[in-house]
C-alpha cells in the first residue's frame, strides 16, 4: 500500500500527493498504518515551516485537512489547501465548531501541530483532545523524524476512555519509546509535553 497510496482507494489526487511525499521528499512512512476512517492527529514537534507544509501534503494524501483561523489569510488557503477554519470569538465554541465538521465526511484525518507554534514553548495545547472528545474519534500522534526522513503513528488512544493529561502522558511515553525526543529539525525548539498549568 505504502508505495501507491496512503490508504485503499485512493484516488489520482491523493496518489499524486503520496508520491510527492515519499519519492520526492524522500520521506519514507514506518509502524502500522492507521486503519480508521477518521481521526484527530496530533503532530509533535513543530519547529520548522517546513513541518506545516508536510503536513498539508499529508492531508491532501490521506484526505485529512488543518485548521486556520477565519480571516482573509485562511478564506484565501481555504480555496488551496485541505483546511478548516476556526471562527474565534466568545460566542462560539472553537471546539464544537471544529468537531462540526467530521460530520460532513465519510473520510478525514484532522492533521493538528501540538505546539501551534514554531518556537519553544514551555507547553503544549490541549484542544486536539477535545476536539476528538467532541467529535467521537479517536487521537493518534503523528511525527515528522528528520533525522532519518521517516514519519510514523502512534497507537490510537479513545478520547472516551481517558483524560487530557492521560492521553499526554501516553505520548510522552511513545515519543521516549520510539526515541523521538531530538527528531524536529530544529530540536532546540521543540516544546516541552506538558500543558499549561491553571491559574
Amino acid at each position: 500500500m505504502f508505495e501507491k497510496a496512503a490508504y485503499p482507494g485512493a484516488g489520482l489526487v491523493a496518489r499524486f500527493w503520496w508520491w510527492a511525499f515519499t519519492v520526492v521528499f524522500g520521506w519514507k512512512p514506518v509502524g502500522a498504518w492507521p486503519e480508521e476512517q477518521k481521526a484527530v492527529v496530533v503532530c509533535w514537534p513543530h519547529t520548522s515551516y517546513w513541518d506545516s507544509f508536510y503536513i498539508y501534503m499529508m492531508s491532501l494524501a490521506t484526505l485529512g485537512f488543518g485548521l486556520t483561523k477565519a480571516n482573509w489569510m485562511g478564506k484565501f488557503f481555504v480555496y488551496w489547501l485541505p483546511v478548516w477554519t476556526v471562527v474565534r470569538n466568545k460566542q462560539m465554541s472553537q471546539t464544537k465548531s471544529v468537531a462540526k465538521h467530521f460530520e460532513r465526511y465519510d473520510r478525514c484525518w484532522l492533521y493538528m501541530a501540538l505546539a501551534g507554534t514554531t518556537a519553544y514553548t514551555d507547553h503544549v495545547k490541549s484542544g486536539f483532545f477535545y476536539i476528538a472528545q467532541e467529535a467521537n474519534v479517536p487521537v493518534r500522534f503523528g511525527n515528522f523524524n528528520y533525522k532519518d526522513k521517516t514519519f510514523r503513528f502512534s497507537d490510537a488512544m479513545n478520547p472516551a476512555e481517558m483524560t487530557a493529561d492521560e492521553c499526554l502522558e501516553k505520548m510522552r511515553g511513545w515519543v521516549k519509546e520510539c526515541g523521538l525526543e531530538d527528531s524536529g529539525l530544529y530540536p532546540h525548539k521543540s516544546s516541552k509535553l506538558v500543558f499549561k498549568k491553571k491559574d
